[in-house]
């Protein structure tokens, strides 16, 4: 684990999807190889979500997985500030 100087915060902001209240948030503190590591995660989940979308043909479940994809890559772009 890196120290102050090196580390980096990523404080997930609460979203208009089911996945957070208002009042809840996370404070994340992550070397620079973790979080690294962490946005390719997130970029391999938004590819596999978008060829997801793609053979969805429930409208709700297409919706749904939109919406995370749109998570995802809030979390991406914070992550990307941060680096």
């Amino acid at each position: 684990m890196a120290d102050a100087t090196t580390s980096s915060s990523l404080q997930a902001m609460p979203t208009k999807g089911v996945w957070f209240k208002k009042e809840d948030h996370i404070q994340l503190t992550l070397a620079p190889q973790e979080q690294e590591v962490l946005s390719r995660g997130v970029e391999s989940a938004i590819s596999d979500l978008r060829t997801e979308i793609g053979h969805t043909d429930n409208q709700a479940m297409r919706q749904d997985l939109q919406e995370r994809k749109g998570v995802l890559l809030a979390i991406l772009d914070r992550l990307r500030v941060t680096a």
